[in-house]
């Protein structure tokens, strides 16, 4: 059976998972029921409602795309704020509810030097030590 089939309570799968994505990347979530039909999606992150609404504050930097049978949030470039950051959809309908949850774990930009020192010297051997 597929998500608009019959008349069932929404179910998602999986329930959890984890997702690792670099600092300034795009990340995107889809959330697509297994079941379900005449679906209202909301997204929340850390148990905070996230809006898709142009007033909302988070609405720069998150994106909500929802339709019929699925939905999307979608995070143009990942900051390392959005680190250990729990993203929740929620499918419901008149039948019930369900919910599957994505932690995100943010890799760092890598230390990119900002001056030239010589290769060898005593500066240098400490910048290497310290950066990496």
């Amino acid at each position: 059976m597929f998500a608009g089939a019959g008349s069932s309570a929404p179910k998602l799968e999986p329930k959890f998972s984890t997702r690792t994505q670099n600092e300034g990347t795009r990340f995107k979530i889809l959330c697509s029921p297994i079941l379900g039909d005449q679906l209202r999606f909301s997204w929340s992150r850390n148990g905070r409602p996230l809006s898709s609404s142009k007033s909302a504050d988070d609405y720069q930097h998150y994106q909500i795309e929802s339709g019929q049978f699925e939905s999307s949030l979608t995070i143009a470039q990942v900051t390392a704020k959005d680190t250990g950051s729990n993203f929740t959809c929620t499918a419901a309908n008149q039948l019930g509810m369900d919910t599957m949850t994505v932690l995100l774990s943010v890799n760092g930009k890598k230390a990119q030097f900002c001056c030239s020192v010589p290769i060898g010297s005593k500066v240098w051997r400490i910048l290497v030590r310290y950066l990496c």
